[in-house]
């Protein structure tokens, strides 16, 4: 399987190298307000592969992907007050 690399994303962010890679999981933990968590292959304008939401002060959120294949870096947003992903690749 490989090794794993875990991106803690609290805000906008690009993930994982250029020429692209493979993708286990994703989870979302809100805080104290509503969050959304939008990944898209290939940056910002590309296709969006997962979304996420989770309720204020609710559980978390999670996509497992096991080791999908995307291209180019993928580009995280994040919104919500206080709140936390975590991008599993590898």
């Amino acid at each position: 399987m490989g090794d794993t690399k875990l991106h803690h994303i609290t805000g906008t962010a690009n993930v994982g190298g250029s020429a692209g890679g493979s993708i286990r999981s994703v989870t979302l933990t809100p805080a104290a307000a509503l969050s959304t968590l939008v990944i898209r292959e290939s940056g910002s304008g590309g296709t969006i592969i997962a979304s996420l939401q989770a309720a204020a002060s609710g559980n978390s959120a999670q996509v497992r992907f096991d080791g999908a294949a995307y291209s180019g870096q993928l580009h995280a947003t994040l919104v919500g007050a206080s709140a936390v992903a975590v991008i599993e690749l590898g």
